[in-house]
């Protein structure tokens, strides 16, 4: 019960928390919603507040997960739609094709597309859905509008693919030199940042924080940041984790197997941790 309390619109004397944890599944799931949006189609929705919406920096963020079971490759939605808010989907598992401004894309795990509020776009549809293919719509409310997309005026209708699955060649994790390697796509006008890592197995990140604040998002593996949620403390695919800016913490860790995350709000370097004197 105390998670949801963290979703509620914050009243303007109370600060935005540290950090917040979208869990999916288990004793400690807080999905406000969930729905079947279609046959074998599953929505999840976490609201976040008005502040978080509008700006993430300010206080909790939407989120929401689209889930397909196994071998299904019903389009959702099932025909084109347009959203009243900048929409940014991450595919966390398996493979979806999407087509927007004429281009078409078979997004694979790991990979990610922006697209500008009214601009229309198809239906995600599975491909060689295998075990499940999940998709999360980040940081603002899911509710995609079927109704004639508002005229625009020519080329002004936005949309950037971040395809890792073309563009960046996967490590062997267990190499790394490192904790994590990372590769970011850097916003070129109202196009966000998307931050790319892989994870060491059980690595650890020292003591940081961000300036901007982060919403750490999770494919394959496990990101944990223990102590931060009762019971599970790590998030698995389609599930992800908030923190506000300056929040200091060293609980950032893989899991065992390592991990593919991206990390959204994020234009400059962490800042470690000082000692307080």
């Amino acid at each position: 019960m105390l998670a949801k309390l963290f979703l509620l619109p914050f009243l303007a004397s109370e600060a935005a928390p540290d950090y917040f944890h979208y869990i999916k599944s288990g004793a400690s799931a807080n999905f406000d919603s969930r729905e079947a949006v279609a046959d074998g189609v599953t929505l999840y929705k976490w609201n976040g507040t008005d502040a978080g919406i509008a700006d993430m920096r300010a206080d909790v963020c939407a989120h929401n997960v689209l889930e397909w079971d196994a071998g299904n490759a019903a389009p959702y939605p099932s025909g084109d739609a347009w959203h009243a808010y900048d929409m940014v989907y991450f595919v966390a598992q398996g493979n979806a094709s999407l087509t927007v401004g004429g281009e078409t894309k078979v997004m694979k795990t790991g990979d990610t597309v922006w697209i500008q509020a009214g601009v229309s776009h198809s239906g995600l549809v599975p491909v060689d859905n295998r075990g499940g293919v999940i998709v999360d719509a980040l940081k603002v409310p899911f509710e995609p509008q079927t109704t004639a997309a508002p005229s625009r005026s020519s080329g002004s209708g936005q949309f950037r693919f971040y395809m890792a699955s073309e563009d960046l060649t996967p490590p062997d994790v267990t190499k790394l030199p490192g904790p994590n390697k990372h590769y970011e796509w850097y916003g070129e006008s109202a196009d966000p940042d998307v931050l790319h890592v892989w994870w060491k197995p059980s690595a650890r990140m020292p003591c940081h924080s961000h300036a901007e604040g982060a919403l750490y998002v999770t494919a394959w593996g496990k990101m944990c940041f223990d102590g931060e949620s009762s019971g599970d403390s790590c998030r698995t695919a389609g599930e992800a984790r908030w923190t506000k800016p300056g929040y200091q913490y060293a609980n950032e860790a893989a899991g065992p197997d390592g991990s593919e995350i991206i990390v959204m709000n994020i234009h400059t370097n962490p800042q470690m941790c000082r000692a307080v004197v």
